[in-house]
This record gives structure tokens, sequence and C-alpha cells, in this order.
């Protein structure tokens, strides 16, 4: 599975990234300090966790959905907040 994380704050990236790895350690967690450079990787990920700062998680999740459609390689895709008691479908 792999999974990216991506936030301005590299402490929080680290954070993430080892609460990942303790529940998933065969995961491929791939670290980013940006949206732009997320985008500017070109991969493809399972899980996308965002920070909503700068380029918004939003825009980078409509970014990251067009790219996978253009591609045809569309997943089923959602946004978790820290305070939604549920993810919502990014459609």
């Amino acid at each position: 599975m792999k999974i990216a994380v991506c936030d301005s704050d590299v402490a929080v990236c680290e954070d993430i990234r080892n609460l990942i790895v303790q529940q998933k350690p065969e995961a491929q967690v791939a670290v980013f300090s940006s949206a732009e450079e997320l985008l500017g990787a070109g991969a493809d990920f399972h899980i996308y966790f965002l920070d909503i700062k700068g380029i918004s998680g939003m825009e980078l999740a409509h970014a990251i959905r067009k790219r996978q459609e253009e591609e045809g390689n569309l997943r089923k895709s959602g946004i978790c907040s820290r305070r939604a008691s549920r993810c919502l479908p990014l459609i």
C-alpha cells in the first residue's frame, strides 16, 4: 500500500508517518512538504493525508482526482478531518 503524507510541518509529517508504520509496517509512506512537491512527484498513492494550508488540501485533492481521471486510474477518494466524525467522499 502506497501512502502520501503532505504537510509543511515536518514534525507533523513524521508523526503521521510513524503512526502509519506502527500500524502497517509494510506500507510505503512518502512524505511531502508542499502540495506542489506532491503533485510534482507524479506518483499515485492509495491513501493521502493532506494539510489544509497554502494550496488547500481540498484543491490538492481535486488536482489529484483530475490527474487520476486523465490517466484512467481513478480510485475511490474521500476526505477526513480531525474534527469530523466520518470521512466525506470527494466526488
